[in-house]
């Protein structure tokens, strides 16, 4: 278990107490994609415990720690651990696999944010029923994806897009079909959309994903 939590701490998670390690298991084990999904029961056994020495052998080695193509710390909040309370990272695989599935259309990028505790929600304005909150959102740091485009990847729920000189390109995209409020009723098949207004500054052509 002590190599496990040391783990854990090097990968991003707080341990320093029985009940952060508790809820840093059960965020690892709902968050990992390297193999198949892990049992989220908080029990640090033969599997977890493969899965945890494999992430850290892959972040050592320099490798994406969390799925194929993303790491740890690229979901995890934006705070960085300035509020006590805040769980630093938890996505689960659904998001990561999101995210795998924007790369495909963007290719390599880190999301501009995903999860966001209570605390960094109030200090940014963000909404009350955010699905950053529940670990369920993605912002695209750059605006290369068309509301189009991510409905073909039938995993969102939530569309947030900007109009800019390229047409409408998207900045958000939840999936609050698998939180428990699911505000707006949005789902796969009709996901939830809505307009920022537009977006002045220059946006990236489109291509295809790179190598690598």
């Amino acid at each position: 278990m002590n190599d496990s939590r040391s783990a854990l701490v090097t990968l991003g998670w707080r341990t320093d107490t029985a009940a952060r390690l508790d809820r840093a298991i059960r965020d690892f084990q709902a968050a990992w994609n390297l193999g198949e999904p892990l049992t989220v029961d908080g029990d640090v056994g033969p599997l977890t415990e493969e899965a945890i020495a494999a992430s850290l052998a892959r972040k050592k080695a320099g490798k994406p720690d969390i799925s194929e193509h993303f790491s740890v710390w690229e979901f995890t909040c934006a705070c960085g651990g300035k509020w006590s309370d805040c769980r630093r990272m938890w996505a689960p695989r659904q998001l990561i696999s999101l995210a795998e599935g924007y790369r495909t259309i963007i290719g390599p990028f880190t999301p501009a944010r995903a999860c966001r505790c209570p605390k960094q929600n109030a200090a940014v304005g963000g909404a009350k029923q955010s699905m950053h909150l529940h670990g369920l959102a993605l912002d695209l740091p750059v605006f290369r994806v068309t509301p189009k485009q991510i409905r073909k990847l039938q995993l969102v729920s939530g569309i947030g897009y900007y109009t800019s000189s390229a047409g409408k390109v998207v900045r958000h995209a939840d999936m609050r079909h698998l939180s428990s409020s699911n505000p707006g009723g949005g789902s796969v098949a009709q996901p939830a959309t809505w307009a920022y207004g537009k977006w002045t500054k220059a946006v990236p052509a489109p291509h295809g994903p790179k190598a690598g």
